[in-house]
């Protein structure tokens, strides 16, 4: 676990000092000439080692006009945005959607939208259905899900599984419906009985793809004497009818908490988001949930005023050492503006300014996608703004490259860090750098999926020009990436390829 988590931050980060605007410029991403689009949003509950696929995901959003409100639904891959399917199209108010869809392919194969329809005072849910090709119809889940809303869903298998488990609040409790090939399972009453508490927004995912067991990770928040607090369960739901609720918990904390949504960590260990509300100041906290152990609860970035609404990538890296997303977004309230706010592990904070005539500050950051080709990943930071008298999302994109990552000021000053020649190679290659200032210098190789095999230099070297003649040895074909620290500090990386 520990080399996997340094082969990314080697990969992916450079020093904080450098402070790199590590995004780019905010653009707008979609806009209607007739219709406000609001609250997009994303599943986290993607294939957590991606490194074997180019990536897609999708993204659903809302679009009003006239008081109704439709759902809509985009595929992404790491350059393109797909063409808009309508899920709905009528004289309703359709709202609080939710998405999950397989991973682990191409493309994907199966996928589940559910989302409230309000008409008269009624909240139901209706859901609609991705085979791989065309989305079913918009319909209700059932006729008896009256009042029910905040539905949230995630999927339980790879590929082209075809069964998905969705949370959702009906009345002041919260329940729980399998979804398996078209067909609705029992409905189960997951909050604790407590007629003087009210259960709402629940988040559901799923424990691991590999699971056949039908495990998955649910928190959703409760009242307690006035303030909100989060009450986390495991479940295991093996066929339509069943469903054993495996242990409760609760986070400690003594201020006001609201669940903000789920990712996967690549050990497949759920991470929760969520406010934190002192009384003061909101800010963002993460929690990795490791059963039987307690909760690890961090504490994310924060700048001055509110910051809340926070959520990762489904890549993360959050342990009891390293308390940071690879990638992180969150929106700050400071005063009378509001900022959508970036964070790349290692890279200064970027904020971009949202129109203070937005009422409604939504923000997403995508699953990581990647593009086999060139080994560049990408992950898609959306957020609602008003433009032209209409809302749009607007979108910051962030890209990674894992063959060649320096930093453009600051540390990179000190150093320079060549290609290996020959490339490809075997039986060795040369890596060759120059140092313009003395340093404590370590080389390492890792392949692809993290592992580290050597470390080539661990000295103190002056300024000048150096040689590693490094052997392939028994490593196998395939790709391998050589990491320079300089006084502990990851500041570069590039790819190479060994070829027997």
């Amino acid at each position: 676990m520990k080399t996997l988590i340094i082969c990314f931050l080697l990969l992916t980060s450079a020093t904080s000092s450098a402070q790199l605007q590590h995004y780019d410029s905010s653009y707008t991403l979609i806009s209607s000439g007739t219709s406000d689009l609001l609250n997009p949003v994303f599943y986290k509950g993607t294939e957590s080692f991606i490194f074997s696929y180019e990536n897609e995901c999708m993204m659903l959003y809302e679009k009003r006009n006239s008081g109704l409100s439709n759902i809509a639904v985009r595929k992404m891959k790491k350059d393109t945005v797909g063409s808009e399917v309508m899920l709905t199209n009528d004289a309703l108010f359709n709202t609080n959607a939710a998405i999950a869809h397989t991973k682990r392919s191409a493309s994907i194969k199966k996928a589940l939208a559910v989302f409230e329809t309000r008409s008269l005072g009624v909240t139901k849910l209706r859901y609609a259905h991705y085979n791989g090709s065309s989305w079913s119809d918009a319909q209700f889940i059932t006729s008896d899900t009256v009042q029910t809303s905040s539905p949230s869903v995630t999927n339980l298998g790879v590929d082209t599984s075809n069964v998905f488990l969705v949370a959702y609040r009906k009345y002041n409790e919260i329940f729980l419906r399998r979804f398996e090939n078209g067909i609705w399972g029992n409905e189960f009453l997951i909050s604790p009985s407590d007629t003087s508490r009210n259960y709402y927004s629940p988040e559901i995912i799923s424990n691991s793809f590999n699971s056949s067991f039908g495990a998955a990770h649910i928190a959703f928040n409760y009242d307690s004497s006035g303030i909100a607090r989060i009450m986390y369960a495991i479940v295991t739901s093996v066929s339509l009818d069943s469903l054993r609720i495996n242990s409760y918990s609760r986070f400690s904390q003594s201020g006001s908490q609201s669940v903000t949504g789920f990712s996967l960590n690549y050990n497949f260990y759920p991470v929760l988001n969520f406010d934190y509300f002192t009384g003061n100041s909101k800010k963002f906290y993460s929690a990795i949930v490791k059963p039987p152990s307690a909760p690890s609860l961090i504490a994310q970035d924060e700048l001055s005023g509110d910051n809340y609404y926070g959520s990762g990538t489904s890549i993360s890296i959050l342990t009891d050492e390293i308390s940071q997303y690879m990638g992180i977004s969150w929106l700050n309230k400071s005063g009378d503006t509001t900022w959508a706010c970036c964070r790349h592990i290692g890279y200064g904070i970027s904020r971009f300014r949202i129109n203070n005539a937005a009422q409604e500050k939504t923000i997403a950051i995508s699953p990581l996608m990647l593009n086999m080709s060139n080994y560049r990943l990408l992950v898609r930071i959306v957020w609602n703004d008003f433009e032209n008298g209409r809302y749009v999302i607007k979108a910051s994109n962030g890209t990674f490259d894992l063959g060649s990552i320096n930093s453009a000021n600051g540390i990179a000053d000190e150093f320079e860090l060549y290609q290996n020649y020959p490339n490809p190679f075997n039986p060795s290659t040369k890596i060759s750098y120059k140092l313009r200032m003395s340093g404590y210098i370590v080389f390492k190789i890792h392949d692809i999926a993290g592992r580290e095999f050597n470390s080539l230099v661990n000295a103190r070297q002056n300024a000048g020009s150096y040689e590693i003649m490094f052997p392939s040895g028994n490593l196998p074909s395939g790709v391998y990436f050589y990491s320079m620290y300089i006084d502990g500090v990851a500041v570069a990386s590039r790819k190479m390829v060994v070829l027997k």
